[in-house]
């Protein structure tokens, strides 16, 4: 919790943009005022306002009663402006003396957000997308040749015209030596652009077979071509990077090139990050 524990004490935030121009911080605060005397907890109340320019200004006001204490129990400070970038500092001003709490970079379209038994924490646009997917458990992938099938999990939101880069470690197995994995990718509509490659099979001795596709760029495309299956766990790597022409889910997929089984193993893992846009 954040307490303001004297009629003096305040709750403030100095914003900044190093390039100098306009930017539009918006910012919303919430709390609760406790009288000391005898325990009384008043009715919750918000305090809101907005920088344009560079300052230091109250998030939360002073009580200005020595028998008052406030709790501050959240706010939200939001970068509402298109295209600025702004630096962040909240600090707790006793008496006319700065206390740093937490010091933060907000992109446009960023929030940095405070929760009373949370703390701090950012809230980035989904359009600065970086995120990293593991597998908790085996996924079993029975006959579906030649047709491809959503890994489970391994799969997240993409923002349209946003290129991505895409790095994915894929475990497996297949129920018989003839049995081959493949493994591809899958998006709602034709991306703008793509292109993924990979490496495959890796195995423990860290030797890779030729069971590669080369590089592709079509949805449902095996980049990993293999006609022969291993009863040992082995590995594909995959790498490229995709532009979405629409908002859409972005999967890895798999199928066999026969009937059988592939089980994709725990542990494997998808990493989709922001590259340009």
């Amino acid at each position: 919790m954040i307490v303001l524990s004297t009629s003096t004490d305040s709750l403030s935030c100095n914003t900044s943009n190093g390039t100098g121009g306009a930017y539009d911080v918006d910012i919303a605060a919430f709390y609760i005022d406790r009288v000391t005397s005898t325990g009384v907890v008043g009715a919750a109340a918000r305090q809101l306002s907005n920088k344009a320019t560079a300052a230091t200004t109250d998030i939360v006001n002073e009580t200005g009663d020595a028998d008052k204490q406030r709790n501050v129990k959240s706010f939200n400070i939001r970068n509402a402006h298109a295209t600025a970038v702004v630096d962040i500092l909240v600090q707790i001003d006793a008496a006319g003396t700065m206390y740093e709490l937490h010091k933060a970079t907000l992109l446009a379209g960023e929030s940095l957000c405070y929760i009373e038994n949370v703390g701090f924490f950012k809230l980035c646009d989904t359009t600065r997308l970086e995120r990293s997917i593991v597998l908790v458990g085996d996924v079993p992938l029975t006959n579906v040749t030649p047709t491809f099938a959503n890994i489970t999990t391994l799969s997240c939101p993409v923002k349209a015209g946003i290129v991505y880069g895409v790095l994915a470690c894929i475990h497996h197995i297949s129920s018989g030596t003839l049995v081959g994995c493949q493994i591809g990718y899958n998006i709602a509509d034709a991306p703008t652009a793509s292109r993924f490659s990979t490496i495959d099979t890796v195995t423990a001795s860290a030797t890779a077979s030729a069971h590669s596709a080369g590089s592709v760029t079509a949805r449902d495309t095996a980049l990993s071509a293999q006609t022969t299956g291993s009863a040992a766990v082995t590995m594909g790597i995959i790498a490229g990077y995709i532009q979405p022409s629409a908002d859409g889910l972005f999967a890895m997929r798999a199928c066999v090139d026969q009937a059988g089984t592939l089980t994709i193993k725990a542990g494997s893992w998808l990493r989709v990050f922001r590259q340009t846009g």
